[in-house]
């Protein structure tokens, strides 16, 4: 497990390559594909740290609530309304 300072890093790297570009998913072994596909081809806003946590927003997250990110139902989830995952 990366420590909180590692995170922060990864976010501001992330920020400083992907931010504002459209990014394009998908998932070489199948198991996140059908979340892959909804993410795919949409604009990167901005990628956030808190803690240990690191957020990607999105300007638009078509046909849901929530995009589980990660493998337990504790990791990262965009909310509706908040285009954060």
């Amino acid at each position: 497990m990366p420590e909180g300072h590692t995170i922060h890093r990864i976010a501001r790297d992330h920020r400083g390559w992907f931010v504002g570009q459209t990014i394009g998913l998908c998932s070489p072994q199948g198991r996140f594909e059908k979340e892959s596909k909804r993410l795919d081809g949409n604009l990167l806003q901005d990628v956030t740290a808190h803690g240990k946590h690191l957020f990607y927003h999105w300007q638009r997250i078509p046909g849901g609530d929530f995009v589980p990110v990660g493998n337990s139902p504790a990791d990262s989830v965009q909310r509706a309304g908040t285009g954060a995952i």
